[in-house]
């Protein structure tokens, strides 16, 4: 009797997913903070990284979740009476296996979609939105949207599993000349440019970080060689660079 909570199941493996994957990129982030500033202390991580999927990832995470439910919930009552031996008529079995083979497209539109939202309610909420145009925020968003095509595959993945006894009812092959699926080679190319998008511009926007930290020090000392800073006023110049620059380069908060 699985089918009964198909549709709960499925949008609890996209959830999972999504938390999952902000709950490893946040703690990641922080520690890459303490990397950058010199700091040990990991007291605040649990309070920093659940408070930002709580105002940042949750909202979106729960509206798109919710769409994906609605949808499934059409596949599964159509899995339950099928499981109950219901006769179903021709029209309504193509438009069911018309549903499972583009659920794969919702779940990557809503990736998509969630992903860029996300980041989106995070610029707005810091009071940076006008900053979005910037090329390193650009960047930043591009690295959203292919980790949004590289998780929807994920996904999809574990729907698949999850589908499989509702396919097999249906029958998985072909019906009216079309493919269970759509081109494979065309997904695993999109898919393997997704990814290396995604290293990329992950790498990239994180090396910018230490680099943006690196640049104060450089800034201090052209003004040592230059005579604008006094020798004994290194430190206090490093600070005051240090804490006018220090948001653009850290994530935590404070």
């Amino acid at each position: 009797m699985r089918t009964k909570r198909l549709a709960l199941r499925v949008t609890s493996q996209s959830m999972a997913v999504i938390l999952g994957v902000y709950i490893v990129m946040q703690a990641f982030t922080y520690w890459k903070d303490n990397l950058i500033l010199g700091l040990s202390d990991l007291a605040a991580m649990p309070s920093m990284v659940f408070s930002f999927i709580a105002v940042n990832v949750l909202p979106p995470a729960l509206v798109f979740g919710s769409v994906m439910f609605i949808l499934a919930l059409r596949i599964q009552r159509i899995g339950e009476r099928l499981e109950a031996g219901e006769s179903i008529s021709p029209d309504e079995i193509e438009r069911t296996r018309t549903r499972l083979l583009r659920f794969s497209t919702v779940v990557l539109v809503v990736n998509l979609f969630g992903f860029a939202a996300g980041y989106i309610l995070l610029m707005v909420l810091r009071g940076r939105i006008a900053e979005m145009v910037r090329p390193d925020r650009l960047v930043i968003l591009v690295s959203n949207l292919a980790g949004g095509v590289v998780y929807a595959s994920a996904q999809t993945a574990l729907h698949n599993v999850a589908f499989a006894e509702t396919r097999e009812r249906l029958g998985i092959r072909e019906i009216s000349g079309r493919k269970r699926e759509r081109g494979s080679t065309t997904k695993q190319v999109f898919l393997t440019i997704s990814l290396a998008l995604y290293v990329v511009t992950f790498i990239q926007f994180n090396s910018r970080d230490a680099a943006e930290y690196d640049a104060i020090g450089d800034d201090v000392l052209i003004s040592l060689a230059s005579g604008r800073v006094a020798p004994g006023e290194a430190e206090s110049e490093f600070r005051r660079l240090l804490g006018e620059r220090l948001d653009s380069f850290v994530s935590r908060p404070g």
